[in-house]
Protein backbone atom coordinates (compact mmCIF):
# COMPACT_ATOMS: atom_id res chain seq x y z
CA UNK A 1 0.00 0.00 0.00
CA UNK A 2 1.06 3.43 -0.61
CA UNK A 3 -0.82 5.94 1.27
CA UNK A 4 -0.65 10.22 2.49
CA UNK A 5 -0.98 11.69 5.98
CA UNK A 6 -2.53 15.07 6.29
CA UNK A 7 -2.23 16.12 9.82
CA UNK A 8 -2.49 19.40 12.18
CA UNK A 9 -4.29 21.78 9.37
CA UNK A 10 -5.37 24.21 12.59
CA UNK A 11 -7.17 26.65 10.27
CA UNK A 12 -4.97 27.22 8.03
CA UNK A 13 -6.44 25.67 4.65
CA UNK A 14 -3.81 27.22 2.36
CA UNK A 15 -0.46 25.24 3.84
CA UNK A 16 -3.24 22.03 4.12
CA UNK A 17 -3.86 22.56 0.03
CA UNK A 18 -0.12 22.48 -0.36
CA UNK A 19 0.24 19.02 1.59
CA UNK A 20 -2.92 17.78 -0.62
CA UNK A 21 -1.39 19.16 -3.62
CA UNK A 22 2.05 17.30 -2.81
CA UNK A 23 0.80 14.06 -2.25
CA UNK A 24 -1.08 14.08 -5.52
CA UNK A 25 1.45 15.09 -7.77
CA UNK A 26 3.05 12.00 -6.29
CA UNK A 27 0.40 9.80 -7.44
CA UNK A 28 -1.56 9.73 -3.91
CA UNK A 29 -5.16 9.88 -4.37
CA UNK A 30 -8.24 10.88 -2.01
CA UNK A 31 -9.06 7.21 -1.41
CA UNK A 32 -5.48 6.50 -0.04
CA UNK A 33 -5.34 9.80 2.06
CA UNK A 34 -5.59 9.96 5.83
CA UNK A 35 -6.26 12.83 8.25
CA UNK A 36 -4.82 12.79 11.33
CA UNK A 37 -6.91 15.71 12.77
CA UNK A 38 -6.76 18.78 14.70
CA UNK A 39 -8.65 20.65 11.45
CA UNK A 40 -9.34 23.80 13.92
CA UNK A 41 -8.19 26.11 16.43
CA UNK A 42 -5.25 28.27 16.55
CA UNK A 43 -6.09 30.10 13.31
CA UNK A 44 -9.41 31.85 11.99
CA UNK A 45 -10.13 29.98 8.99
CA UNK A 46 -11.67 26.99 10.50
CA UNK A 47 -14.65 25.77 8.23
CA UNK A 48 -12.14 25.68 5.27
CA UNK A 49 -10.22 23.45 6.72
CA UNK A 50 -13.10 20.85 7.75
CA UNK A 51 -14.15 21.26 4.44
CA UNK A 52 -11.05 20.25 2.49
CA UNK A 53 -10.39 17.76 4.60
CA UNK A 54 -13.71 16.16 3.82
CA UNK A 55 -13.62 16.78 0.62
CA UNK A 56 -9.80 15.28 -0.02
CA UNK A 57 -9.16 12.87 2.22
CA UNK A 58 -11.12 9.40 2.74
CA UNK A 59 -10.40 8.67 6.31
CA UNK A 60 -10.27 11.20 9.38
CA UNK A 61 -9.05 10.96 12.96
CA UNK A 62 -10.32 13.13 15.69
CA UNK A 63 -8.10 15.60 17.15
CA UNK A 64 -8.03 16.92 20.74
CA UNK A 65 -8.53 20.67 19.15
CA UNK A 66 -11.71 19.29 17.84
CA UNK A 67 -12.62 17.85 20.47
CA UNK A 68 -12.67 20.71 22.33
CA UNK A 69 -14.61 22.80 20.04
CA UNK A 70 -17.28 20.01 20.27
CA UNK A 71 -16.92 20.80 23.81
CA UNK A 72 -16.06 17.04 24.48
CA UNK A 73 -13.79 18.32 27.51
CA UNK A 74 -12.71 21.61 29.14
CA UNK A 75 -9.28 22.62 27.83
CA UNK A 76 -6.27 23.64 30.71
CA UNK A 77 -7.37 27.10 32.17
CA UNK A 78 -3.77 27.93 31.11
CA UNK A 79 -3.50 27.12 27.68
CA UNK A 80 -5.45 30.85 27.21
CA UNK A 81 -4.28 30.69 23.52
CA UNK A 82 -5.84 27.68 22.58
CA UNK A 83 -8.86 28.53 24.71
CA UNK A 84 -9.38 32.15 22.65
CA UNK A 85 -8.92 30.17 19.65
CA UNK A 86 -11.39 27.97 19.90
CA UNK A 87 -13.77 30.28 21.02
CA UNK A 88 -13.73 32.60 17.90
CA UNK A 89 -13.81 29.14 16.12
CA UNK A 90 -16.92 27.79 17.24
CA UNK A 91 -18.60 31.64 17.31
CA UNK A 92 -17.91 31.07 13.54
CA UNK A 93 -19.68 27.90 13.48
CA UNK A 94 -22.37 28.76 15.49
CA UNK A 95 -24.68 29.02 11.91
CA UNK A 96 -22.74 26.30 10.42
CA UNK A 97 -24.81 25.53 7.21
CA UNK A 98 -22.31 23.03 5.63
CA UNK A 99 -22.31 19.97 8.52
CA UNK A 100 -19.26 21.29 9.59
CA UNK A 101 -19.89 20.66 12.84
CA UNK A 102 -21.65 17.17 11.84
CA UNK A 103 -18.52 15.89 10.24
CA UNK A 104 -16.35 16.26 13.43
CA UNK A 105 -18.96 14.84 15.33
CA UNK A 106 -18.68 11.13 12.97
CA UNK A 107 -14.40 11.15 13.32
CA UNK A 108 -13.45 8.32 15.27
CA UNK A 109 -10.05 8.20 17.65
CA UNK A 110 -8.16 6.01 15.65
CA UNK A 111 -8.15 3.84 12.35
CA UNK A 112 -6.18 0.47 12.07
CA UNK A 113 -5.89 -1.11 8.58
CA UNK A 114 -3.39 -3.61 6.66
CA UNK A 115 -0.89 -3.39 9.89
CA UNK A 116 -1.06 0.27 10.27
CA UNK A 117 -2.96 1.97 13.10
CA UNK A 118 -3.68 5.76 12.54
CA UNK A 119 -4.17 8.23 15.68
CA UNK A 120 -4.30 11.81 16.29
CA UNK A 121 -1.97 11.54 19.60
CA UNK A 122 -1.63 8.01 21.50
CA UNK A 123 -3.38 4.40 20.33
CA UNK A 124 -3.66 3.96 23.93
CA UNK A 125 -5.64 6.83 25.26
CA UNK A 126 -8.51 7.80 22.92
CA UNK A 127 -11.17 8.85 25.04
CA UNK A 128 -12.53 11.70 23.33
CA UNK A 129 -14.20 12.54 26.52
CA UNK A 130 -11.39 12.76 28.42
CA UNK A 131 -9.24 15.52 28.88
CA UNK A 132 -5.72 14.01 30.73
CA UNK A 133 -5.83 11.00 27.61
CA UNK A 134 -6.87 13.64 24.47
CA UNK A 135 -3.74 15.42 25.93
CA UNK A 136 -1.11 12.56 26.71
CA UNK A 137 2.30 13.51 26.26
CA UNK A 138 3.20 10.72 24.48
CA UNK A 139 6.86 11.39 23.37
CA UNK A 140 7.85 11.75 26.54
CA UNK A 141 6.23 8.21 27.43
CA UNK A 142 8.39 6.75 24.62
CA UNK A 143 11.09 7.61 26.71
CA UNK A 144 10.43 6.23 29.98
CA UNK A 145 10.93 2.68 30.62
CA UNK A 146 9.25 1.58 33.81
CA UNK A 147 11.43 -1.18 35.87
CA UNK A 148 8.89 -3.40 36.88
CA UNK A 149 6.85 -3.82 33.52
CA UNK A 150 4.62 -6.59 35.19
CA UNK A 151 3.14 -4.22 37.58
CA UNK A 152 3.10 -1.02 35.22
CA UNK A 153 4.27 -1.68 31.51
CA UNK A 154 6.09 0.97 29.81
CA UNK A 155 4.34 2.92 26.69
CA UNK A 156 7.54 1.05 24.69
CA UNK A 157 6.44 -2.01 25.84
CA UNK A 158 2.99 -1.27 25.14
CA UNK A 159 3.94 -0.37 21.57
CA UNK A 160 6.26 -3.81 21.10
CA UNK A 161 2.87 -5.49 21.86
CA UNK A 162 0.94 -3.44 20.01
CA UNK A 163 -1.44 -5.30 17.50
CA UNK A 164 -0.02 -3.13 14.41
CA UNK A 165 3.46 -3.03 13.47
CA UNK A 166 2.87 1.31 12.96
CA UNK A 167 1.39 3.70 14.66
CA UNK A 168 0.86 6.95 12.69
CA UNK A 169 0.31 10.20 14.77
CA UNK A 170 0.36 13.16 14.26
CA UNK A 171 -0.40 16.27 17.01
CA UNK A 172 3.16 16.73 17.89
CA UNK A 173 3.76 19.16 14.74
CA UNK A 174 7.25 17.89 14.56
CA UNK A 175 8.20 15.14 12.39
CA UNK A 176 10.36 12.21 14.37
CA UNK A 177 10.55 8.54 14.41
CA UNK A 178 10.43 6.39 17.30
CA UNK A 179 11.79 2.66 16.85
CA UNK A 180 11.22 -0.26 19.28
CA UNK A 181 13.39 -3.43 18.61
CA UNK A 182 11.39 -6.51 18.52
CA UNK A 183 13.66 -8.86 19.91
CA UNK A 184 13.50 -7.34 23.65
CA UNK A 185 11.39 -9.26 25.92
CA UNK A 186 11.25 -6.18 27.94
CA UNK A 187 12.03 -2.69 26.20
CA UNK A 188 15.20 -1.04 27.62
CA UNK A 189 16.77 2.05 26.79
CA UNK A 190 18.87 0.66 24.71
CA UNK A 191 16.44 -1.00 22.47
CA UNK A 192 13.89 2.36 22.28
CA UNK A 193 15.41 4.81 19.99
CA UNK A 194 14.08 8.10 18.78
CA UNK A 195 14.88 10.53 15.49
CA UNK A 196 13.67 13.61 14.51
CA UNK A 197 14.51 15.13 11.12
CA UNK A 198 18.13 15.80 10.31
CA UNK A 199 18.90 19.51 9.65
CA UNK A 200 19.16 20.78 6.18
CA UNK A 201 21.69 19.54 4.50
CA UNK A 202 22.88 16.89 6.31
CA UNK A 203 23.88 13.29 4.74
CA UNK A 204 20.54 11.59 5.74
CA UNK A 205 18.38 14.21 4.70
CA UNK A 206 17.34 15.37 0.72
CA UNK A 207 16.20 18.27 -0.23
CA UNK A 208 13.06 18.58 1.33
CA UNK A 209 12.29 15.21 2.36
CA UNK A 210 13.80 12.44 4.79
CA UNK A 211 13.01 9.10 4.12
CA UNK A 212 13.67 5.92 6.38
CA UNK A 213 13.00 2.20 5.76
CA UNK A 214 10.74 0.21 7.93
CA UNK A 215 11.85 -3.53 8.58
CA UNK A 216 10.34 -6.53 10.11
CA UNK A 217 12.99 -6.62 13.48
CA UNK A 218 10.94 -3.13 14.61
CA UNK A 219 8.06 -1.81 15.97
CA UNK A 220 7.47 1.90 14.69
CA UNK A 221 5.96 5.20 15.88
CA UNK A 222 5.76 7.63 12.43
CA UNK A 223 5.09 11.37 13.65
CA UNK A 224 4.07 14.01 10.89
CA UNK A 225 4.70 17.28 11.21
CA UNK A 226 2.01 20.12 10.64
CA UNK A 227 -0.25 21.31 7.32
CA UNK A 228 -0.67 24.53 9.31
CA UNK A 229 3.33 24.91 9.40
CA UNK A 230 3.01 26.07 12.36
CA UNK A 231 5.65 24.52 15.30
CA UNK A 232 4.37 24.43 19.29
CA UNK A 233 5.95 26.64 21.76
CA UNK A 234 7.84 23.56 22.46
CA UNK A 235 10.08 23.85 19.69
CA UNK A 236 13.44 25.55 19.88
CA UNK A 237 14.54 28.34 17.66
CA UNK A 238 17.30 26.08 16.07
CA UNK A 239 14.62 24.13 14.43
CA UNK A 240 12.08 26.17 13.70
CA UNK A 241 10.22 25.39 10.13
CA UNK A 242 7.12 27.21 8.85
CA UNK A 243 6.84 25.40 5.79
CA UNK A 244 3.63 22.62 5.68
CA UNK A 245 4.67 19.00 6.37
CA UNK A 246 3.42 15.65 5.85
CA UNK A 247 4.34 11.67 5.52
CA UNK A 248 4.25 9.12 2.67
CA UNK A 249 4.06 5.85 3.51
CA UNK A 250 4.70 3.15 1.27
CA UNK A 251 4.41 -0.64 3.46
CA UNK A 252 4.37 -4.03 2.52
CA UNK A 253 1.39 -5.54 5.48
CA UNK A 254 2.71 -9.39 4.55
CA UNK A 255 6.59 -8.67 4.42
CA UNK A 256 6.17 -5.69 6.78
CA UNK A 257 8.65 -3.89 4.76
CA UNK A 258 8.29 -0.46 3.41
CA UNK A 259 9.06 3.45 3.40
CA UNK A 260 8.25 6.56 5.20
CA UNK A 261 9.18 9.42 3.51
CA UNK A 262 8.60 12.95 5.30
CA UNK A 263 8.01 15.91 3.80
CA UNK A 264 7.79 20.11 3.96
CA UNK A 265 6.48 21.67 0.71
CA UNK A 266 6.57 25.60 -0.43
CA UNK A 267 4.84 24.50 -3.62
CA UNK A 268 1.64 26.19 -4.14
CA UNK A 269 1.37 27.53 -0.40
CA UNK A 270 -0.09 30.79 -0.52
CA UNK A 271 1.20 32.10 2.53
CA UNK A 272 0.21 35.56 1.61
CA UNK A 273 -3.41 34.37 2.04
CA UNK A 274 -2.76 32.82 5.06
CA UNK A 275 -0.95 35.83 6.54
CA UNK A 276 -3.65 37.85 5.04
CA UNK A 277 -6.75 35.62 7.06
CA UNK A 278 -4.82 36.66 10.63
CA UNK A 279 -3.96 40.09 10.12
CA UNK A 280 -7.36 40.45 8.80
CA UNK A 281 -8.98 39.58 11.93
CA UNK A 282 -8.83 42.07 14.61
CA UNK A 283 -9.91 39.46 16.99
CA UNK A 284 -6.40 37.87 16.55
CA UNK A 285 -4.31 41.21 17.05
CA UNK A 286 -5.27 40.54 20.61
CA UNK A 287 -1.77 39.96 22.95
CA UNK A 288 -3.29 36.18 24.34
CA UNK A 289 -2.11 35.23 20.50
CA UNK A 290 1.65 35.61 21.15
CA UNK A 291 2.07 32.00 19.26
CA UNK A 292 -0.07 33.01 16.56
CA UNK A 293 2.11 36.32 15.57
CA UNK A 294 4.88 34.72 16.16
CA UNK A 295 4.67 32.72 13.12
CA UNK A 296 2.87 35.69 10.79
CA UNK A 297 5.95 37.52 11.55
CA UNK A 298 8.54 35.19 10.60
CA UNK A 299 6.30 34.62 6.79
CA UNK A 300 6.31 38.77 7.16
CA UNK A 301 10.30 38.55 6.76
CA UNK A 302 10.22 36.68 3.57
CA UNK A 303 11.36 33.28 4.49
CA UNK A 304 9.73 29.97 5.19
CA UNK A 305 12.47 28.33 6.96
CA UNK A 306 13.22 28.80 10.50
CA UNK A 307 15.57 32.04 12.15
CA UNK A 308 18.71 29.87 12.34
Amino acid sequence: MRIGIVTDAHSNPWGQEAVIHFLRKEGIKREDTFDLGDLVGMFPRCADTVKIARAESAYGILGNHDAMLLRYFADNPLRTERIAALGYNSADLSKDQEGVLEYLKSLPTSISRGGISFVHNSPFHTNPYDESQMHFRFDLGMKEISEEETARPSLASRVLHYSDQLIVRGHAHAASVYTVKRDLITPSPEGVKDATKPREGSVSARGDRWEIELDPDHKYVLVSASACGANTMFMPDSRLDYRPAGLIIEYDTRQQRGKATFFTVVERYDHQKFIDSVVGDVRWSQDVFAEAQRQIRHLQAGTLLGDH
